[in-house]
């Protein structure tokens, strides 16, 4: 029997799940006035040996666009964290910091969103990006484990997070949430070592709360902790590995639409509207122009099948550490700034090793869990990184989160600190 039958809801929350996503615009916003452009661009783009799962194009509101962006995907569950996600994003709009044009979801079918203020030639451009993204979720071999079906997960789990709120607290549901989505940095996808996915905290702590559970009764005053921690940090892990995924591609996936979008393109606009496309090309982040220079470079030594043949199988460590070389390092002004000198270093290796490191970590400390002691139930993590000392106060914060999960000993060796956390608190001792 499932967690979810002994709580009576399974066939409750099934049954009430929505066909598509609520959080979007309605039937009348689909752009039914491109149909004949969006079907002259798929014909393009087939010509080049394209295939997409079936796409549904809707228009969004500036504001909706933003919502949808901050959540992730539509009907996910509602917390405070995503809230500061979305003031940030629509305020950095109305300042006109960036436009957000389109945003699309690797689902079956794809939907796919339209900023509503977009020019005609706007919207062709995103057209012919999306067919891009779509035909690379379709035939990457890493996107083959992507769940396809997680806006139906992501209805289901806001709808479990609600029936555990009525059940055990808002506020107590909210706070395992927030400890949760603290620890979910260190997922991996792409990891498959029963060991190393150990090392990474979201997978040892989901493990060993389902364990604890198991072997908990029901009667146990800190069964219900166990079971609320695991249930919560079971659906985040698999939200977060979703999101992992398009995160461990931006470089290669977004340089892939780019790269189709500009060959569709080049085929379809007329003389004008490519000089207008050619200056709105031009102002592309930088995963995108990485991605779009190095599939350009691989098309003139490999030519189209060899293209076809990298999109299929790398993702962006493998993409980026293969095609980036020195020459292509210093064409894109990728570069390392010397700490002493401040000086721009083009050393390719250097470029590629900084961008494989924020690939692996996100930009966040090495911690791993290195020891767990079976009896006591304490648990040792190491910061791997000796170059860099962290922050006591984050340290702080990010043991109390962990704490939540697991109310036992949790100790954090950062080179010559040692941070501990245990039902007497939180302390600092130096080694």
């Amino acid at each position: 029997m499932t967690e979810i039958e002994e709580i009576g809801l399974e066939e409750e929350l099934e049954a009430s799940l929505p066909p598509g996503p609520s959080m979007v615009p309605t039937e009348e916003t689909r752009l039914s006035e491109y149909a004949r452009e969006i079907e002259q661009l798929t014909k393009v783009a087939e010509g080049f040996g394209l295939s997409f799962h079936p796409i549904s194009f809707r228009r969004a509101s500036r504001d909706n666009l933003s919502l949808v962006a901050s959540f992730g995907l539509p009907n996910r569950f509602s917390h405070w964290y995503f809230g500061g996600i979305y003031k940030n994003l629509k305020m950095q709009q109305d300042e006109q910091l960036f436009s957000i044009l389109e945003l699309v979801l690797n689902t079956n079918p794809v939907y796919a969103f339209l900023l509503d203020t977009n020019s005609h030639l706007e919207n062709l451009v995103v057209i012919a990006h999306v067919l891009g993204h779509v035909d690379f979720f379709k035939n990457n071999c890493w996107y083959a484990r992507s769940d396809q079906n997680m806006l139906n997960k992501c209805e289901l789990h806001s709808r479990t997070l609600r029936h555990l709120s009525d059940k055990f607290g808002k506020e107590k549901v909210d706070a395992i949430i927030a400890a949760a989505l603290t620890v979910c940095g260190s997922v991996n996808t792409f990891e498959q070592n029963p060991h190393f996915r150990r090392e990474r905290l979201l997978y040892f702590l989901n493990e060993q709360l389902e364990r604890r559970v198991r072997k908990m009764r029901k009667s146990d005053p800190a069964w219900a902790d166990a079971y609320l921690g695991h249930k919560v940090l079971s659906m985040i892990c698999e939200e977060t590995e979703y999101f992992d995924l398009i995160g461990r591609t931006q470089i290669i996936n977004e340089g892939w639409a780019s790269y189709i979008e500009f060959k569709v393109l080049e085929k379809f606009l007329d003389p004008g509207q490519w000089l207008a496309f050619s200056l709105l090309f031009s102002k592309r982040p930088p995963p995108y122009l990485i991605g779009f220079t190095l599939f350009d470079s691989i098309f003139r030594q490999r030519g189209w099948d060899g293209v076809l043949q990298v999109r299929r199988s790398y993702e962006d460590i493998a993409f980026v550490d293969q095609f980036l070389t020195q020459d292509l390092s210093r064409r894109l002004d990728l570069f390392m700034l010397d700490r002493e000198s401040v000086e721009k270093d083009y050393d390719a290796r250097k470029v590629k090793e900084r961008i494989i490191e924020e690939k692996l970590f996100k930009g966040e400390p090495q911690v791993k869990v290195s020891e767990f002691n079976d009896d006591t139930l304490a648990v040792t993590l190491k910061h791997a990184d000796e170059e860099r000392t962290l922050d006591k106060k984050r340290c702080e914060l990010f043991l109390k989160e962990v704490h939540l999960l697991w109310p036992h000993e949790v100790t954090l060796l950062d080179n010559e600190n040692i941070y501990r956390i245990n039902a007497r608190g939180f302390s600092l001792e130096r080694k």
